[in-house]
């Protein structure tokens, strides 16, 4: 009885193992695919990942050499920009030592002027033409002293014309002076205003550089 029990049950034993066999492999096929499938989702991610990578690695050197342009371009304008600086205060300081040997040159003719007799060198037009006036009615109006007396010695004439023409000439000296210093102190206004509007433009540029460099700061 046990001899025919233990044949009986090597069969059924088999039977079993088959199953579970199968079973096994079902399991074993199962995580295959899962296992192939998680490898598939490992190597899409990875290949997004590195797509990303390499984009964010492409956007990163554009950006420094854009980063690059604009600073080389920055150190040029204010590399410029100190250059017309330097050219500028050059610029302006010969133009004020231009003025102060004009004003050196002013004060001279005036001095001439204070010299020749002018005691006051802004009323000279008053004075001029008052002396006009003056010889126009001296040429008008005759002589007393020639009426009374006709026979006046010629030396008289003679010195009477000679003090006349000292007279316009020292007039025509006054009159270059004048006109000397009417061109000197135009010409001074104009380099003062010349010296004014540099500086106002230099200060406009400095303003412009410091709020971009503030900005850029920022």
């Amino acid at each position: 009885m046990e001899r025919s029990c233990s044949f009986k049950i090597p069969g059924a034993e088999t039977t079993d193992l088959k199953i579970a066999l199968y079973e096994r492999k079902e399991v074993v096929e199962r995580l295959q695919d899962e296992l192939n499938a998680e490898r598939e989702a490992s190597a899409t991610s990875a290949s997004e990942a590195m797509t990303m990578i390499l984009r964010l690695q492409g956007e990163k050197a554009e950006l420094a050499m854009e980063a690059g342009q604009y600073k080389r371009m920055v150190e040029e304008q204010m590399s410029h920009a100190e250059i017309s600086f330097a050219l500028l205060e050059d610029l302006i300081c010969q133009k004020e030592i231009e003025v102060d040997a004009l004003e050196y040159q002013v004060e001279a003719y005036r001095s001439q002027l204070l010299s020749l007799g002018c005691s006051d060198v802004t009323s000279f037009e008053d004075v001029k033409l008052q002396e006009d006036l003056s010889l126009y009615d001296r040429s008008q109006t005759p002589s007393p002293e020639l009426d009374d007396d006709l026979s006046v010695p010629e030396e008289k004439e003679v010195i009477e014309q000679s003090l006349e023409s000292g007279r316009l000439e020292k007039n025509n000296s006054l009159d270059v002076y004048w006109e000397q210093i009417k061109k000197l102190d135009e010409k001074v206004k104009e380099l003062t205003e010349f010296r004014d509007s540099m500086q106002y433009k230099t200060s406009l540029s400095e303003s412009g550089i410091n709020k971009g460099e503030e900005e850029d700061v920022a």
